[in-house]
């Protein structure tokens, strides 16, 4: 699937494609048949127009058809599930990367954009002693372990 997703996005995006990352239960290679292939799709600041990012999507998204077709057939039901980011955006924390930081894949990455984004939040998860938990078939990130009290404020910048 990696490789089909790396294709169809360069295909349609070209040079306005930043980064594009795999998370999620895909990839933990955990996808149940009800799994959404989640992505973190970084493009360049001048791409601004959400309608035609919007548009590029569906192009991908017809791009991967005949591999969605083949995970029907086996019972599952992907569905793309892009969380879409231009540069600046990317730059700025987003609670999203608490988890992506555990599992993210790294499929495209133009100058390590979102490989030195995640690094900084990995390193201040592990400043604050922060660990991932698995609660039934879900994972939880606990901030701040033995050393929350009520009241404290945790701060997550890049």
């Amino acid at each position: 699937m990696e490789k089909a997703l790396i294709e169809a996005f360069l295909k349609v995006f070209n040079d306005e494609l930043v980064s594009l990352v795999l998370y999620g239960s895909y990839a933990r290679r955990e996808a149940r048949p009800d799994s959404d292939v989640d992505v973190i799709v970084v493009v360049k600041d001048r791409l601004r127009d959400r309608f035609k990012v919007h548009s590029m999507i569906d192009r991908v998204e017809e791009l991967l058809r005949p591999l969605m077709m083949k995970f029907k057939r086996k019972g599952y039901a992907p569905v793309l599930s892009p969380y879409i980011l231009t540069e600046g955006q990317a730059k700025v924390f987003r609670p999203l990367y608490i988890d992506v930081v555990f599992d993210a894949k790294i499929l495209y990455d133009r100058n390590d954009f979102m490989k030195n984004i995640l690094e900084k939040v990995r390193k201040r998860l592990e400043e604050l002693g922060a660990r991932r938990v698995r609660i039934g078939k879900k994972w939880v990130v606990v901030l701040k372990p033995e050393k929350y009290r009520i009241g404290d404020k945790i701060l997550l910048e890049l």
